[in-house]
């Protein structure tokens, strides 16, 4: 009976440490990078087909880099680097927009289990060339709030299926070859890919 408690106990005090080293730190750095679609409010007067061709919305891509505080990790800052572009011709004229975001701000993130939902609210500069191929362009204020959902597939792979954010831009108005244009707007971007943790 004695012997019988004696190895009952080793074996819970070997299960207790195995469990112990089984858990996962939560990370102190993220990165990700990913594929995103940025549907962009930009209205266009004397030019339908400018306004279709640059409102339905701009290919491109996001990348993060995450620095996770404290212990539990649940509370970050997050670097956020954005381009997006798109080109049509019509009768041999060329209407081009690209828009790029540089914006910085807090992440809140549930780092426990396999699935990490997070929230964000970025704040800095945008810049936006729109036109029939003129040079130039304007640079604004800029904001990005909203979230998404990471997959844990590894200790230090997740896997970002959905990423959805409210953005924010402050351009004022502009008008070039006669034609008029504003694109202080309210866009959307959605947006998937992978990250890395360390």
């Amino acid at each position: 009976m004695k012997y019988g408690i004696t190895i009952v106990a080793v074996v819970l005090l070997l299960a207790s440490f195995a469990a112990a080293q089984a858990v996962v730190t939560p990370p102190t750095f993220e990165t990700f990078a990913g594929y995103s679609r940025y549907m962009a409010n930009l209205s266009a007067t004397n030019l339908l087909s400018l306004k279709s061709a640059v409102i339905g919305g701009l290919n491109g891509g996001n990348a993060s880099l995450d620095f996770n505080l404290g212990q539990s990790k649940t509370f970050g800052i997050k670097a956020d680097i954005s381009g997006y572009t798109t080109s049509e011709t019509f009768k041999g004229i060329n209407v081009s927009k690209n828009t790029y975001l540089f914006l910085v701000g807090p992440q809140i993130k549930k780092q426990t289990g396999k699935f990490h939902p997070f929230g964000e609210a970025l704040f800095g500069w945008a810049r936006q060339n729109v036109g029939f191929t003129f040079s130039g362009g304007q640079n604004a204020f800029a904001t990005k709030i909203g979230g998404g959902i990471d997959y844990q597939v590894g200790k230090h792979f997740f896997i970002r299926p959905i990423q959805a954010d409210w953005v924010l831009t402050t351009f004022g108005s502009g008008k070039t070859n006669s034609f008029s244009f504003s694109t202080r707007a309210n866009n959307v971007a959605l947006g998937a890919g992978l990250g890395f943790t360390f």
